[in-house]
């Protein structure tokens, strides 16, 4: 836990290179620069990143997976926010939405999305693949293409 500028975190925040990423409590995802502070792009996706996000060099992509909406706990009230419960991905250079999938909609059982999301960049079968798998509460498993921003596995 700790603080970058006014924003409070639960994570360890992602450096890479002169900027530092950081997922604060204010429900945002900003990226800053090292040597002046200053915000390169912030991304407010509504919900709380309690579980860790990761950054995939390869690919320059930002993912973390979202809680539920305490409000909506405590109220019992259908959820008005897509990324709760949900893994999202981000251009790593922009902060721009590459593709997000949601676990459960209007959670009110608290079954958050659950760890770091894993990025896998190997060969299989001669094929570069790019892959993230994140992990929910219910015991779903979310694998995406990083390529695609599709399901890896199909039904």
């Amino acid at each position: 836990m700790g603080k970058f500028g006014e924003n409070l975190s639960l994570v360890p925040p992602i450096i890479k290179d002169d900027s530092v990423i950081v997922a604060s409590l204010h429900k945002n995802v900003t990226k800053y620069s090292l040597t002046d502070g200053k915000i390169l792009w912030n991304f407010n996706h509504g919900s709380r990143v309690w579980s860790g996000f990761s950054y995939n060099e390869d690919t320059n992509i930002v993912g973390f997976v979202t809680g539920n909406h305490s409000h909506d706990l405590i109220y019992g009230k259908p959820s008005k926010e897509v990324y709760s419960n949900s893994l999202i991905l981000l251009d790593g250079k922009n902060g721009s939405i590459k593709c997000t999938f949601q676990d459960v909609i209007n959670d009110h059982w608290d079954l958050d999305m659950v760890s770091p999301p894993i990025f896998i960049n190997d060969n299989l079968n001669e094929n570069k693949i790019n892959v993230v798998w994140a992990f929910g509460k219910t015991g779903n498993i979310i694998a995406v293409d990083l390529e695609k921003c599709e399901l890896y596995f199909k039904n």
